[in-house]
């Protein structure tokens, strides 16, 4: 299911943190979870100091107050490791995951704040898709079904109150499911188990496992 994936967890901050808002303020613990969260820490490779900042940022949440304004955060790395990328690329960050949701009062206006942020994870995170494949048919699930269902149905243009726009999301994102397959599709195959779960072979070999499993 996608709601079990990472980006479902992502997704789900992003409307928490609209629906505890106060104003232009945010729970801290919940700004906190998004920059922790392991698709952002990972974008430009684990040497990026876009993490050091990411880092340094939840630090200023933990001394700071209980809501917090975003907008007044140090966006500043360490003495000695400026870096203008990875300060303009929170920035951006923290404009799609905040700023984009605040005025959303459509399906199709949230259809488009989400795809903006899959967009930048995309333009930023090339190399984590590559290597952790099943994550990136999650996050294609979320632009090429999920995204297009919200904004191609009928009440897409319909104003609502925001629990009822997340309501609808949510239900969709617990119906999408993301299938397993394994790669090639021919052929000596070494899998997890949950790619085992769509093997279609007359013979295969279980080199272990364990009650577990």
């Amino acid at each position: 299911p996608l709601s079990s994936t990472p980006i479902h967890r992502l997704v789900d901050i992003l409307f928490q943190l609209q629906e505890k808002r106060r104003g232009s303020r945010y729970h801290w613990k919940l700004l906190a979870q998004l920059l922790r969260h392991p698709y952002l820490k990972q974008l430009g490779g684990e040497e990026h100091p876009l993490r050091t900042l990411l880092r340094e940022l939840e630090g200023q949440l933990r001394c700071g107050e209980t809501y917090a304004d975003p907008k007044r955060l140090d966006l500043s790395l360490p003495e000695g490791q400026d870096d203008p990328i990875a300060v303009e690329m929170v920035r951006t960050l923290l404009a799609l995951c905040l700023d984009g949701f605040e005025e959303v009062a459509t399906l199709g206006g949230l259809a488009r704040a989400l795809d903006r942020v899959c967009v930048f994870l995309l333009t930023h995170g090339e190399e984590l898709w590559e290597r952790h494949l099943i994550d990136g048919e999650c996050l294609h699930r979320l632009m090429f079904s999920l995204i297009p269902e919200l904004s191609e149905c009928e009440s897409a243009d319909t104003s609502m109150d925001v629990a009822t726009l997340l309501t609808i999301v949510r239900q969709l994102m617990d119906q999408e499911r993301v299938p397993f397959e394994a790669d090639p599709l021919t052929g000596l195959q070494v899998l997890g188990m949950l790619e085992s779960r769509t093997l279609r072979f007359r013979r295969v070999y279980l080199v272990g496992a364990t009650e577990n499993n």
